[in-house]
């Protein structure tokens, strides 16, 4: 069985050469979201488009509701088996996960159909799109495995170039539809749903070649249905998707709640607007996804070696770097918002410039401070976490009963601005907090030992 020396490092350096290659095919797909972006906008028009936000993000409201947030389960106890070189536990870890997902998504996909178009009239307008969507969720099983495994053994080419040519091939199969004067939500959604089964088993075959050089482990030997092991033997994973179930369906209803409440409230074109703005804010932060990923993994493994000041040193330096950057990155594209939306997207999703740069400024405070959730996670403080969500979830649901029914587009934008810049600025304070009791009590225990009698 082939082992990988585990090596534990975290540097600026090392980080950002890391974070560069993953950053390159990201820059990559965030120019073929914008262009598709583009076509779809184009062909569907602002009513449609709005429609078809409410759909995207009802589905991912569904699926984090009834699902588990497991990734970052999964890299703590990957990372804590490699080590141990327990590849019996990884094998049933692995297992564990593909079947929960799996199962989640089957509930995802029921609830999404039936429930969808009897609480939102957006949905009961496109009913075979809505199903077709939320059939999306069940290829989908796979990515959290590949993407942890992948990153694991830093294999980044290929987290790199799997994601960037199917995201080609969905633009080139929405480009086709568009020539053959072919394209509506029905077809958007086949589109996607067809990409996405390709790319799954591609993504299978990458991960099975993975797992077998690295841990010896192959898909047909994994224990899917060894239910009394994976409760028994798992319970440390249990726990921590227990904990962090609760933040993360309020960090889901935040995330895509938004539409669907708007969707009460307000109907035709200015869903469109809202759902553009949203979406060139989230293709803006795909360019910082990779460091936050990454990061995770080295905070585990630092915190599993006890570095934790060389943890508090990197993130200081990363911070006097980072966030300089980042202002003056939101100044730039937020003076440029207005000119280059009614340049591409033509001058009937003008309204949406606006709403654009409300939402860019609160997520710019994210993406400065992209560590903070990563270091936080990793340092198990879950229940402070749960503690911050709750306060910032009900702070958002009163602030969208406020302004929403009076200012439509415009009151929810600002309402999840600042909801993003106090809940990133609320992780900065967790996260540093739990790293100051690791320091202090690696200080005690290094006074005892140093005080105690040989």
């Amino acid at each position: 069985m082939r082992w990988v020396a585990f090596v534990v490092t975290l540097s600026l350096r090392a980080l950002f050469a890391n974070a560069a290659k993953v950053f390159a095919g990201n820059v990559g797909l965030s120019a073929i979201a914008f262009g598709q972006s583009v076509l779809i906008a184009k062909a569907l028009g602002p009513s449609e488009l709005g429609v078809w936000g409410v759909i995207t993000s009802f589905t991912a409201l569904m699926s984090g509701i009834i699902g588990f947030r497991v990734s970052e389960p999964f890299t703590r106890y990957l990372v804590e088996f490699k080590e141990r070189r327990d590849f019996d536990a990884l094998r049933l870890l692995m297992a564990t996960v593909l079947m929960l997902i799996l199962l989640t998504g089957v509930v995802v996909l029921g609830a999404v159909g039936l429930i969808g178009p009897r609480v939102s009239p957006q949905l009961a307008e496109a009913p075979l799109a809505t199903w077709l969507y939320a059939a999306t969720v069940l290829p989908g099983a796979i990515d959290t495995t590949w993407y942890c495994v992948a990153r694991d053994q830093r294999a980044f080419g290929e987290l790199t170039l799997l994601p960037l040519v199917f995201a080609l091939l969905q633009l080139g199969a929405v480009v086709a539809c568009l020539v053959l004067h072919h394209f509506d939500l029905v077809m958007l959604a086949v589109v996607i749903l067809a990409i996405g089964v390709v790319q799954t088993i591609a993504k299978i075959a990458s991960q099975a070649r993975i797992m077998h050089r690295a841990y010896g482990i192959r898909f047909r030997e994994l224990p899917y249905f060894s239910v009394r092991r994976q409760i028994a033997e798992l319970r440390g994973f249990w726990s921590f998707i227990g904990t962090t179930y609760f933040t993360s369906t309020l960090s889901t209803i935040i995330k895509s709640g938004d539409m669907v409440l708007l969707g009460q409230f307000s109907r035709g074109a200015s869903l469109g607007y809202y759902r553009l703005a949203k979406g060139l804010v989230s293709t803006a932060q795909m360019l910082v996804l990779p460091l936050s990923t990454l990061v995770y993994q080295d905070f585990n493994e630092l915190l599993a070696a006890r570095r934790y000041s060389e943890i508090s040193r990197t993130t200081r330096q990363l911070m006097r770097l980072w966030v300089p950057a980042m202002i003056a990155l939101v100044a730039m594209v937020s003076i440029a918002a207005g000119p280059v939306i009614n340049h591409v997207y033509g001058v009937r999703y003008a309204p949406a410039a606006p709403l654009f740069v409300i939402l860019f400024t609160g997520v710019g405070f994210s993406m400065m401070l992209f560590w903070a959730t990563p270091l936080l996670l990793a340092l198990e403080q879950t229940f402070r976490q749960l503690g911050l969500t709750v306060v910032t979830s009900l702070l958002f649901v009163a602030g969208g009963v406020m302004l929403v029914p009076r200012f439509g587009p415009t009151g929810m934008a600002i309402d999840l601005g600042t909801l993003w810049t106090l809940s990133q600025l609320g992780a900065v304070a967790i996260a540093f907090r739990g790293l100051r009791e690791c320091l202090n009590s690696s200080n005690e225990q290094f006074t005892e030992v140093a005080a105690s009698p040989n």
